[in-house]
Parts: structure tokens; C-alpha cells; sequence
């Protein structure tokens, strides 16, 4: 079998009833590169944080008998996106993502490419970046009518859960004549009921 960019040597001989001739002057011929074979399956280089993800891959096993020119990093967002975006191109084996949305999930693969051509896709790696506070809740209204010794309340989750889903809220009440918070409310509805006030 021959090796892709690999040279060899040839020449050829005549044969009769009487033998074999002398050969002829030996020449020299070249075989083209073959494409690559894909790239080592991205991974994480340290931490997963909440908007970027660093990440490296190896150089592929087999180069095609000629030197791998260029990496293209491609990345799909969500687990069943099928849109996929050039992120990185460039010779190096490694590339940070950034402007990512927190705890989001993305899928990312590699192509490279050399005088033999673009190899195939690597498996892709499949990564959620990190999860952040949630972004501040909706304004407090009335839930019904206030009463001398009760306030009805209700209100709206956050319009960003930073990426991971809102299990609790907390409502805190102060008197505006004294000031001091105190806890109100804890749980998972969106509604509550200050109770047990005392009319001035």
C-alpha cells in the first residue's frame, strides 16, 4: 500500500523467449496528500464558567502525509440544534468561547484542513456552562383589596433565572416609620399575605 506525500522509485524491464533486459534508468514519482483524519473531541481547559468556555483538542492521529494548515472550531447551541456556527479558524489547538449565556447548553466540534483536504468533523463535546444568581423579580402589587390588618400581595419571576430554575422566593417588609427588615414570605408561589398588622 502507498503512503500518501510519499515518494517511491520505478523502472521497468523487457522480457522474451531469451530473458530479461537490462533495466531501465530509475524516476521518481510522488503520490498526493490524502485529507486528514478528524481531529481529537474538543474538551473543557479548566473551569466551566457562567459566559466562556475554553477549549482544546488534540492534532489528528493521521495527518495525510502533509502538515494540518488550519483548525476550524464550529459550536451549535442547544442538545438538539442543528445550526452550526465557525467560532474559531486558525493553527492553533485551542480557542476561548466567550459571550456565552449562562447555564446554557452547546455543542462543539472541529474540522481541520491541510493540502490533502478538510477531514471530517471530530465527535462533538457537549457542555452547559455555569449557572448565575437569578436577575431581580418583578414589582410587588395587590392581590386584592388591602385591609386595616392585611395586605394581599403578589408578583412576577425574573425575567432571566440565570440559567438554572427559580425554587425559591423570599419577601422581606419593614415599617417605614422603623425601618428594620424582617422576613416575611419564603416558599415557591408568587403570592403571599402580610397579615397580622396593626392599624395606626
Amino acid at each position: 500500500n502507498l503512503r500518501g506525500s510519499s515518494s517511491y522509485r520505478f523502472r521497468v524491464l523487457a522480457a522474451n523467449a531469451e530473458g530479461r533486459s537490462q533495466p531501465s534508468a530509475a524516476v521518481e514519482f510522488s503520490t498526493s496528500p490524502d485529507r486528514p483524519s478528524p481531529p481529537g473531541q474538543p474538551a473543557i481547559k479548566g473551569r466551566v464558567l457562567p459566559h466562556s468556555l475554553h477549549i482544546t483538542w488534540d492534532a489528528p492521529r493521521d495527518s495525510g502525509g502533509s502538515e494540518v494548515t488550519e483548525y476550524w472550531l464550529e459550536m451549535c447551541l442547544g442538545l438538539e440544534g442543528s445550526h452550526w456556527e465557525m467560532v474559531y479558524s486558525g493553527a492553533e489547538t485551542e480557542h476561548i468561547c466567550d459571550q456565552l449565556t449562562p447555564g446554557t447548553w452547546y455543542r462543539l466540534r472541529v474540522y481541520c484542513q491541510s493540502l490533502g483536504g478538510q477531514s471530517q468533523p471530530s465527535d462533538s463535546l457537549t457542555v452547559q456552562t455555569a449557572a448565575v444568581p437569578p436577575g431581580p423579580c418583578q414589582l410587588l402589587s395587590l392581590a386584592g383589596r388591602a385591609r386595616p390588618w392585611e395586605i394581599p400581595l403578589r408578583w412576577g419571576p425574573p425575567t432571566h433565572d440565570g440559567g438554572a430554575l427559580v425554587s425559591q422566593f423570599a419577601v422581606e417588609m419593614s415599617d417605614l416609620a422603623k425601618g428594620p427588615r424582617r422576613s416575611l414570605y419564603q416558599g415557591s408561589e408568587t403570592e403571599c399575605t402580610a397579615s397580622r398588622l396593626l392599624p395606626e
